[in-house]
């Protein structure tokens, strides 16, 4: 290994004739670059081991990209055998690749080890449950791993589950994608239990699922509570009023989210209508994406209005719906933004009116969990008054 090692080094090939794949060798061999980025290299067994052993003892590279390699368990389980005591490696990525669960049971013991690498990115490598399972194992004590990126795996609610179950006690992951893959009530109730408790995750995607109503209303009702995640997409989740109902009514007092996209789901009119009112409370979303729903002109124009007099929403995407005219994005200028918001203090009492106003339509339990926040025991006329005066 050492005279491979030496040879690597001390070679002086021209840098001109060497491959993308030779001279990435040589740079990690002799500790010269930070960055390699390998994507679609083709890169066939006897290469692997070659970048495998220029990384035993290299100290420099904090990024390595190697997507789209055709890389199986047998090579993840070699890379990762040489990076095992690498304490600088921040940035590792095996998108598009078969690791599958094997692959996957290796990376994971290593995260339970390791305490540099930051983000992940396993999307399509058919690690199904079972690596799911592992990566959650590990994840319950790893301090370090940031943002993991799951799609398209074929992670099903049983790795749902688990993964859910990680995040109860982990206290570093703050972005999370399991777009893609196989996940429906069951896990969607999992995720839910665990945003409940969990302190730091920021953005959670499941995009391409199946959580349905259930789903998105157990997720609306953990929404109430949870003070961290600022982004959220349920795209493509077979989504309709019911779900869009709960999660908009979460909204009203959510003081977190910022960003969520509701797109291609099964959202028409009324679902609509209930989004525009409880916006109307909401005082801290920013961007909305309800495009490709079953919305018709009358209600997207209602929304547009709403979405030019709320003092946060910037961002309103409503493209693609039953109107020909919903064609559109619509943003706000930063002047605008920042006139309204010097109304923030004003309209947020106003915002705890409306609630009262609108608790009798809320389902019960989101009632009574944002009336809690609010401290307020029930809205009687006494209760308006008492709030109408503060304003």
């Amino acid at each position: 290994m050492n005279s491979l090692r030496s040879s690597l080094r001390y070679s002086e090939p021209n840098a001109f004739t060497l491959s993308k794949f030779e001279l990435a060798v040589k740079e990690i061999a002799e500790n010269k670059t930070s960055y390699i980025n390998l994507t679609s290299d083709h890169i066939d067994d006897d290469q692997l081991q070659k970048l495998t052993l220029a990384l035993v003892g290299n100290t420099s590279l904090k990024t390595l990209n190697l997507t789209d390699n055709n890389i199986y368990y047998q090579g993840a389980q070699i890379l990762i055998k040489a990076l095992v005591g690498n304490t600088m490696l921040a940035i590792l990525d095996l998108s598009l690749n078969e690791i599958g669960i094997e692959g996957a049971q290796s990376l994971a013991k290593f995260l339970s080890n390791n305490t540099s690498l930051k983000i992940l990115n396993l999307t399509y490598n058919n690690i199904e449950n079972q690596g799911a399972q592992a990566l959650a194992a590990s994840l319950i004590n790893n301090s370090s791993l940031e943002e993991l990126n799951l799609r398209d795996n074929n992670i099903e609610d049983l790795g749902a589950q688990a993964l859910a179950s990680a995040l109860v006690n982990n206290t570093a992951l703050d972005k999370l994608s399991l777009d893609k893959n196989k996940i429906y009530e069951l896990g969607a109730l999992s995720i839910a239990a665990a945003l409940h408790n969990n302190s730091t995750l920021k953005k959670l995607s499941l995009t391409n699922n199946n959580i349905g109503n259930l789903g998105a209303q157990a997720i609306a009702a953990s929404l109430v509570n949870n003070s961290k995640l600022k982004n959220l997409s349920l795209t493509n989740n077979n989504i309709s009023n019911l779900g869009a109902q709960t999660i908009a009514a979460a909204l009203a007092n959510n003081t977190a989210l910022e960003r969520i996209n509701l797109s291609w789901n099964a959202i028409d009119d009324d679902g609509a209508k209930l989004v525009a009112k409880y916006l109307q409370i909401n005082t801290r979303l920013t961007s909305l994406n309800i495009r490709n729903n079953k919305i018709n002109k009358h209600n997207l124009d209602n929304l547009i209005e709403i979405f030019q007099k709320n003092i946060t929403l910037t961002s309103l995407k409503t493209y693609s719906n039953k109107s020909r005219n919903s064609l559109m994005t619509h943003w706000k200028s930063t002047d605008l933004f920042n006139e309204r918001n010097q109304q923030k203090g004003v309209l947020e009492h106003k915002g705890t009116i409306s609630f009262c106003l609108l608790a009798p339509e809320l389902p019960t339990e989101i009632a009574h969990l944002i009336a809690q926040k609010l401290l307020i025991t029930e809205c009687d006329a006494a209760t308006l008054r008492q709030l109408g005066d503060s304003v």
